[in-house]
């Protein structure tokens, strides 16, 4: 039984042009001769895929995300914290 993630897939690849599959199997020959071992963080994530825990698998932060993350600057707030005062609005 094939899952509907690879049928997907096969359905991109059959509209791709002729320079796109040749570029797309010169990739998948590299991958294969390189043997890349998937990480216990690659496998942990298709397993959690697999099982329909996740519905997909988050792409890596780019250069930018990691710049924005690292350029965060917290906003100063002035008086109680808000986890105070929501907890006095319950009671």
């Amino acid at each position: 039984m094939v899952s509907a993630n690879v049928n997907r897939v096969l359905k991109e690849v059959v509209a791709l042009t002729l320079d796109e599959r040749q570029q797309l199997f010169s990739l998948l020959e590299s991958e294969h001769e390189n043997k890349i071992e998937a990480s216990p963080e690659d496998l942990a994530d298709a397993a959690l895929l697999k099982n329909g825990i996740i519905s997909h698998i988050p792409s890596p932060p780019t250069e930018a995300d990691i710049a924005r993350f690292r350029n965060f600057k917290p906003i100063k707030v002035e008086g109680k914290p808000i986890s105070e005062s929501l907890i006095e609005d319950r009671r």
